[in-house]
């Protein structure tokens, strides 16, 4: 490759050198002086010489760098095979390293594994002591208090068992008292139903109970069964009870226990009403044949209207519940249908008002 370009370089400066006679040529041809052709040409040729001399010393210096570049090409090549044997050499001493690196790797990473795991274990162990000291520590207060509990179930459960053995022992006294209440209940409601006259005595009775709790006192303020003779023959009241001023009030008892107790004992709601009906018609028949009496012309100064006293509120609200009108239509035969809740604050009023008029008596001679 230098010898080519060499060649090129040669053919070129010959191509210039032809060039520069011919035209000198065509100058001293032209008919231009001699003289000044020959000047010309001498110039032509200094210079011709001069590039002659500067292509021989280009020529030198392309041998030169040719040579060099000879010289670097097979230094590289050698420093190629240099580089080669270099890289295998590396190659192989990094294969080396790597499996002395890779023992030696696995040698310190095992001892350094058991090294861990021992300290490991040994922190681990003091740690669960520590915990377990820890939590047996924190646990003892709750084990104390549960230790407590459990004596107190106990003790618990066996006053429980004390407990119901006294309430069974109750229980069975309550059942033994209801047994006889239930037997009494029963005998009562046998005696009542035995006849009008247990009946009405024992009407009388609670009306005399509800007189003495309101402050009447019996023979002074009320009287029992008195007679008086009438066109229709005698008369004989329940109860006369007496008034501020002389005037007197006639109370009569009638209550058909046997009709409401027959009622009651009724399971079918259709047989019981009938029954309640049935019952309500009894009242209302004591209270016609009551208005029929006329007591209050009997007595003089007697309001004119008389009670019927029912001796229980149950027994009223059931006749008024299923005879709407029997109030009111006994009423219009001035007789007074009146249970314990309404007649009690009657005779707290009676009685309150004696003692004005006892107080009145006695200062009126003072005036």
């Amino acid at each position: 490759m230098g010898i080519d370009v060499n060649s090129q370089i040669f053919a070129i400066v010959t191509l210039i050198l032809g060039l520069g006679v011919g035209l000198a040529l065509g100058w001293f041809l032209g008919g231009r002086p001699a003289a000044d052709l020959r000047a010309r040409l001498a110039t032509a040729e200094a210079e011709t010489k001069e590039l002659d001399t500067r292509f021989r010393a280009a020529i030198k210096e392309l041998g030169d760098a040719s040579i060099e570049r000879a010289t670097l090409k097979a230094n590289a090549a050698n420093f190629d095979e240099q580089k080669a044997e270099q890289k295998a050499l590396l190659l192989q001493s990094q294969e080396s390293l790597e499996k002395v690196f890779e023992a030696s790797g696995a040698k310190i990473l095992a001892g350094a594994q058991e090294q861990f795991l021992q300290s490991a274990n040994e922190r681990f162990g003091y740690a669960e002591k520590a915990n377990k000291q820890a939590i047996e520590t924190l646990l003892q207060p709750v084990g104390d208090k549960l230790a407590a509990y459990e004596k107190s179930v106990r003790e618990m459960e066996a006053d429980r068992k004390k407990d119901i053995g006294s309430i069974s022992s109750l229980m069975e006294q309550v059942r033994v008292g209801q047994e006889a209440v239930k037997i009494e209940a029963a005998g009562i409601v046998s005696s009542l139903r035995s006849g009008p006259k247990t009946s009405g005595r024992w009407g009388e009775q609670q009306f005399e109970n509800l007189l003495d709790i309101s402050g009447l006192s019996k023979f002074i303020d009320y009287r029992s069964e008195v007679s008086v003779r009438s066109d229709d023959g005698i008369l004989r009241p329940d109860y006369v009870i007496s008034l501020p001023g002389g005037r007197k009030l006639i109370v009569d008892i009638k209550c058909p226990l046997d009709a409401y107790l027959t009622a009651t004992e009724e399971i079918d709601p259709s047989v019981r009403k009938k029954g309640f009906e049935r019952y309500s018609s009894s009242v209302r028949g004591h209270a016609v044949a009551l208005g029929r009496k006329g007591y209050w012309t009997q007595f003089d100064d007697s309001p004119e209207f008389v009670i019927l006293y029912v001796p229980g509120d149950n027994f009223l609200s059931a006749a008024l519940e299923h005879d709407k009108k029997l109030w009111e239509d006994s009423a219009r035969k001035r007789v007074i249908i009146s249970g314990p809740a309404t007649f009690f604050p009657l005779a707290r009023t009676i009685a309150a008002m004696w003692p004005i008029r006892m107080i009145k008596g006695l200062l009126m001679p003072c005036f």
